[in-house]
């Protein structure tokens, strides 16, 4: 058969018709395609920024627990160096005392040794010994 016999009916036999058919729905195929990556990629792009939203959301609660958790802890250690510092001044202050104490003990024995009588430091002594025993007891106090 010739070309021309093949060719003969071909724009009546509708083999363009369903060309052209399959070709629109080829078309409209494509471009629902291309609607729904699109539609997906909007999508896509909505839930990455709910989510970048979400994390700043979180960020800043976490922000927010963090600084109160500061703020109480900066509170409680102020009070314990305050309270600290109380203690400090009156163990310091007591401490003082004792020194005081030890330094007349001190000039008492010089006294005793350059000028006292016999019975004036036995007398003084027996008194001494006693406030040394209570300057010990108090340092032992302090160590333990």
């Amino acid at each position: 058969m010739s070309l021309e016999v093949v060719s003969q009916n071909a724009k009546s036999s509708g083999i363009l018709e369903n060309m052209k058919t399959d070709i629109e729905d080829i078309h409209q195929t494509l471009q629902k395609m291309k609607q729904n990556r699109n539609d997906n990629f909007r999508s896509v792009r909505t839930q990455i920024k709910d989510i970048q939203k979400e994390i700043s959301r979180f960020r800043s609660q976490q922000n927010k627990t963090l600084d109160k958790m500061e703020k109480e802890l900066m509170e409680d250690l102020k009070k314990v160096k305050n309270k600290t510092k109380r203690h400090m001044t009156i163990l310091f202050k007591d401490l003082q005392q004792h020194e005081q104490n030890i330094d007349e003990i001190k000039r008492g024995i010089k006294g005793l040794e350059k000028y006292g009588t016999d019975l004036q430091t036995f007398m003084a002594g027996n008194q001494m010994r006693n406030i040394v025993h209570k300057e010990r007891e108090y340092l032992q106090s302090l160590i333990e």
